[in-house]
């Protein structure tokens, strides 16, 4: 199972700050699917590299098997890489996630 919890990106320009989302929950259960939609720019890819562990949190945790992502050292990332499952279309290219796995 995968889990967003509190999850929060904001993204700091010089003169500004963009809330893409903020404290955000989702829970995906062992064999669930998952359809992320929504207009440009309302944060899908953004939200699917937090769950990928491609990109960090402002605030908030993502959990694999009860365990917070991004506490891990580099040892855990292979276990989450070969059980997870992260795909992300954006118009006609395709970005395909190299730590594609099935959740379990």
């Amino acid at each position: 199972m995968i889990q967003a919890r509190n999850l929060s990106k904001i993204y700091k320009t010089p003169g500004s700050e963009v809330t893409v989302f903020d404290n955000l929950n989702l829970e995906i259960r062992k064999g669930g699917l998952v359809a992320v939609i929504g207009p440009s720019g309302a944060g899908k890819s953004t939200l699917l590299h937090l769950l990928g562990g491609l990109d960090t949190p402002t605030r908030g945790e993502v959990l694999f098997k009860n365990q917070n992502i991004f506490d891990w050292g580099h040892r855990n990332w292979p276990d989450f890489g070969t059980s997870t499952s992260v795909l992300s279309f954006s118009s006609i290219t395709f970005c395909l996630n190299l730590r594609l796995l099935k959740i379990q």
